[in-house]
């Protein structure tokens, strides 16, 4: 369901309503395969994606998965100490991981930046590396086990292509 809008999860979500029909249909053909979602930016939704899936009849055990991604680029960097408050981009998580608790969370997509220049302007791979020892240290304690998928960070500003 790429490219779909969340929107609010309620009874007229688009989203919510393939969500529904899919969740039931794979369930059927297979029990054992996950589902899950929302793949939402900036960890946006969680909580909402749960609640609306348990209004929408899916098992009370809910989505196999819930999955979101976040960049530090995101809130983060709109706050004027982007560069001196450093728990920021992990504060966030770790507190959309406690949204999902009872739920496999699954941090989909993250990196030390995406095009951005007022936090990383220039600096060398050693940046990058620091940054994901940071990162993975502190999630680490809070059961951020799932399968990560991480983008290598782009240490020049003016690269606009991601590798994986």
């Amino acid at each position: 369901m790429w490219g779909m809008n969340f929107g609010d999860g309620g009874p007229t979500s688009p989203y919510m309503a393939l969500y529904n029909a899919s969740h039931h249909a794979i369930k059927a053909v297979s029990p054992s395969l996950s589902i899950g979602g929302p793949a939402t930016a900036e960890l946006e939704d969680v909580n909402t994606f749960i609640q609306s899936a348990a209004a929408w009849g899916v098992p009370v055990d809910g989505p196999d998965f819930v999955s979101t991604h976040s960049y530090p680029t995101d809130a983060c960097n709109a706050m004027p100490d982007a560069r001196t408050r450093l728990d920021c981009f992990t504060d966030g998580i770790i507190a959309a991981r406690q949204q999902a608790a009872g739920h496999t969370f699954l941090l989909t997509e993250f990196n030390c930046g995406w095009r951005n220049t007022a936090i990383h302007d220039g600096e060398s791979h050693a940046y990058a590396a620091s940054f994901m020892f940071r990162t993975v240290n502190k999630l680490a304690p809070h059961n951020m086990s799932g399968e990560t998928r991480t983008y290598p960070c782009a240490c020049n500003p003016a690269s606009t292509q991601a590798t994986t």
